[in-house]
C-alpha cells in the first residue's frame, strides 16, 4: 500500500541486538527492492555482527511491486526527507549511526542527510547512487564536513551514469567534504571486489 503523507518508513525489524555500545548500521535498500535486500547486503557487509543492523522499508509502493522512496510525483522525496531525518536523528540519539544507501537508496540517504536541520551521523555510504533532487528542497552539501563519506560506482552504470557520481564528488568536495571515491569496471551491479571494498570500508568505521 502507498504511504500516505506523515507516515515514516518503519525499520523491517529491531537492532539486531539492544547493546546500544554498538554502533547502528541503516541499510538503505534500492528501488522496486525490499528491506530484506537491505537486510541481506548489511549481513554480507558486516558478517561478524560488529554492527546492530537495521533496514528500513520505503514508504512507496513501485509499478513493478516493490518498494521505492520517491517517484517523480511531487512531494514524494519531501516526504521520505523527512521521515528518515525523524528516523536518522532517533536512532542517533543511542548510538554512533553509519548508514549505507544502495541506489535510489542511496539517493534518499544524501537528499536527507544534506537537507537544512538534518541529524549528523559519523559516516554514509553512496553505493551506486545520486543526489536526490526534487524542485523546491534544498541541500546544504556541507553538513557532511566531518562525516567519512564513501562513494562506490560502476564505471558502465547503466541505471545510474557515472557522471552523476563524479559530479556528485566534486560538488561534496566543493563543499569542503572528504571523500573516498572507488570506481569499479562494471554496471550496476554487486561484484565481489565492490563488497570487499565497502566492507572494509565499513570495518574503518566501527571506532574503539
Amino acid at each position: 500500500m502507498t504511504a500516505e503523507p506523515g507516515t515514516a518508513p518503519a525499520p523491517e525489524s529491531a537492532p539486531l541486538s539492544g547493546h546500544h555500545e554498538r554502533r547502528l548500521l541503516v541499510v538503505l535498500h534500492g528501488h522496486d527492492s525490499s528491506p530484506g535486500d537491505a537486510a541481506d547486503l548489511a549481513r554480507r557487509i558486516d558478517p561478524g555482527g560488529r554492527f546492530a543492523h537495521i533496514a528500513p522499508e520505503a514508504p512507496y509502493e513501485s509499478a513493478g511491486g516493490g518498494r521505492e522512496w520517491f517517484s517523480d510525483t511531487a512531494g514524494t522525496l519531501a516526504h521520505t526527507q523527512g521521515a528518515l531525518g525523524s528516523l536518522f536523528a532517533e536512532l542517533a540519539t543511542t548510538s554512533p549511526l553509519v548508514v549505507v544507501g544502495y541506489s535510489q537508496g542511496a539517493a534518499a540517504a544524501l537528499a536527507t542527510l544534506t537537507s537544512p536541520g538534518a541529524p549528523r551521523v559519523s559516516a554514509v555510504a553512496c553505493v551506486s547512487g545520486y543526489l536526490g533532487e526534487e524542485p523546491g528542497l534544498d541541500h546544504e552539501l556541507g553538513r557532511l564536513v566531518g562525516t567519512a563519506v564513501l562513494v562506490q560506482h560502476g564505471r558502465h552504470d547503466e541505471v545510474v551514469p557515472d557522471f552523476l557520481a563524479h559530479d556528485l564528488v566534486n560538488a561534496l568536495e566543493a563543499a569542503g567534504v572528504t571523500v573516498t571515491a572507488q570506481w569499479f569496471e562494471m554496471g550496476h551491479e554487486r561484484t565481489v571486489e565492490r563488497l570487499a571494498a565497502l566492507t572494509e570500508w565499513l570495518a574503518q568505521q566501527e571506532g574503539p
